[in-house]
């Protein structure tokens, strides 16, 4: 195709006559594998600048192109992963927190739409419920580049507080600093493991309550029976039957 359209350049007689036209082809090998090259070519020409011929000249790009397809391959990943994860994901600007972009669990979480969010901060939309949480990630990804488990109360736009398990990472996005940020709604988790702590406090409080009871029982007892060994020390003589 590329070459057809030269030809119908060259036989119109437009175009730049030192022109060049370079293309990415894979080629088919001997051994019945394949290449990658990148060829260069232009019309050889006379001196009358009529052009005669074709000159090339072909670069093995196959590791380029192995790395591109493999970097093609991450982004469609991520792209998927982004997209379609039930967990709220976000990209910031580490400077001043300014939402970049969300995914669909941002919005299912939080409330906030794309428009209620992008190009404005996390501070402007006062989603932390606590800053001292967010000084905590700032600070853990300016120190170690990431921050994982980072558990804190979110206000969510309708002003309900959940708790969310936050991880993050910094990344360079056009040479500028960035987070991308996981965050998970523990709210169902937080609220059963209260009330599992509050089962198990309740069960430990009967059990000292029986413990104290039965103790209480036993010196009952044991008093008795000191009580009625004394008794019986103290009967007169008299009562006592005579042998046979």
């Amino acid at each position: 195709k590329a070459l057809r359209e030269e030809a119908a350049l060259e036989a119109a007689g437009g175009g730049d006559p030192d022109r060049s036209r370079t293309l990415d082809l894979e080629f088919l090998r001997k051994d019945g594998g394949t290449v990658w090259g990148e060829i260069t070519t232009r019309f050889l020409r006379d001196k009358d600048g009529k052009a005669i011929g074709l000159v090339g000249v072909t670069r093995d790009i196959t590791e380029r192109k192995v790395a591109e397809d493999a970097l093609k391959e991450s982004e469609e990943r991520f792209r998927t992963a982004f997209r379609t994860s039930p967990d709220s994901i976000n990209i910031n600007r580490l400077e001043d927190g300014v939402y970049i972009d969300i995914n669909e669990g941002f919005t299912t979480i939080s409330g906030y739409s794309r428009e209620d969010v992008l190009g404005k901060s996390s501070l402007e939309i006062n989603i932390w419920a606590d800053l001292e949480d967010r000084e905590k990630l700032i600070e853990g990804l300016r120190k170690n580049g990431k921050v994982e488990n980072l558990e804190a109360p979110f206000r969510m736009k309708n002003g309900r507080i959940i708790t969310g398990l936050m991880s993050a990472k910094s990344f360079s996005l056009g040479g500028v600093p960035h987070i991308l940020s996981v965050t998970r709604d523990i709210s169902e988790l937080k609220a059963a493991q209260d009330r599992l702590r509050a089962s198990v406090e309740e069960k430990e409080l009967l059990l000292k309550e029986i413990h104290h009871r039965v103790k209480n029982n036993l010196q009952v007892i044991s008093g008795d029976r000191k009580s009625t060994r004394l008794n019986s020390s103290h009967i007169p003589l008299s009562r006592m039957p005579s042998s046979a």
